[in-house]
């Protein structure tokens, strides 16, 4: 992205690249947007792209939500090659309208639909669908001991949009996708609130104990029985980070101006481009995967792995 002030500051010319994908590299040029647009005696956001630019779908969807998010504080005006890339196919629809996955459709549809809550008892759907999606289609053993891991991850980063973000309102967006003859669920979980590393740095001064840095914050975080709300196991992030290592999978988050990346097996935190207003979450995991059954073992309370040679 290239981004220009103009006309004494009250006005930011962005220009994004012809081609974009759902990755961390855009994700984290998306916290540099946010903090752009943030002065306050900026008042007008002017967003263009290329004639026949390539998104997909979740990059289309993301962007749009943020753009979105923009608007309640500036002016925002796309120019018309953005507008028919994205408002014939992205869809802002209600929590309550959320309805059960369909592969086939999400695989050969160009649209794609983003969903808003407006409490945590509404998201038991979503999170029952993307639990259930990731149980069925790859090898588990003990299913129902499984689903009730991944439910429980999976609503505990819902349940942190409302309790850690002094928000009532959390956004979700998933899709399946095809690449190189393998099919992945993405999912994406954002609420616009109380940064992850505001409510770390709280915790710390309020404890007096040594003030983290942002990149520590994260660090402090994702470990297992670390929390900032009383009364609670703290087991969030760190279960997520246990399934998603387990199943070979991408996490990424942003909040605040630091991040938490997992890929190909390795850990980092670090400084952002720019600055996340809330917190986003977002993974990346295969379907049907063949070189490894997955299994809850309830002695340990862990996920384990096993190979399929081996059973």
């Amino acid at each position: 992205m290239k981004f220009r002030y103009e006309e004494d500051g009250n006005r930011l010319a962005v220009v994004l690249p012809g081609k974009m994908q759902y990755r961390f590299d855009f994700l984290n040029a998306i916290t540099e947007l946010i903090e752009k647009a943030s002065p306050d005696n900026l008042k007008e956001i002017s967003i263009v792209c290329e004639p026949g630019a390539l998104y997909d779908k979740m990059t289309k969807a993301y962007l749009f939500n943020v753009l979105i998010s923009l608007t309640k504080k500036k002016k925002v005006v796309w120019n018309p090659a953005l507008e028919s890339i994205i408002a014939p196919n992205i869809h802002k629809k209600s929590g309550s309208q959320f309805t059960p996955v369909d592969m086939l459709q999400l695989c050969v549809d160009e649209k794609l639909d983003y969903y808003v809550f407006e409490n945590n008892g509404s998201v038991s759907v979503p999170v029952d669908e993307m639990s259930k999606l990731l149980v069925e289609k790859n090898a588990i053993l003990n299913a129902e001991e499984v689903k009730e891991f991944l439910s429980t991850t999976i609503g505990e980063i819902f349940s942190n949009c409302f309790l850690h973000s002094n928000q009532d309102e959390a956004f979700f967006m998933y899709d399946i996708l095809h690449e190189s003859s393998k099919f992945y669920l993405c999912v994406n979980i954002i609420d616009y609130g109380t940064t992850l590393v505001h409510n770390v740095k709280e915790y710390f001064k309020d404890s007096r104990k040594e003030y983290p840095d942002s990149a520590a914050c994260f660090k402090w975080a994702v470990q297992r029985g670390t929390t900032t709300r009383a009364g609670s196991g703290g087991y969030g992030l760190a279960t997520l980070i246990e399934y998603i290592r387990k199943a070979k999978g991408e996490l990424y988050i942003f909040s605040g101006d630091a991040y938490y990346s997992l890929k190909k097996q390795r850990e980092e935190t670090g400084i952002s481009a720019g600055y996340f207003d809330g917190t986003s979450v977002s993974f990346k995991v295969r379907l049907f995967e063949s070189s490894q059954v997955m299994a809850y073992d309830t002695s340990r309370h862990q996920l384990i792995t096993m190979s399929l040679d081996n059973i």
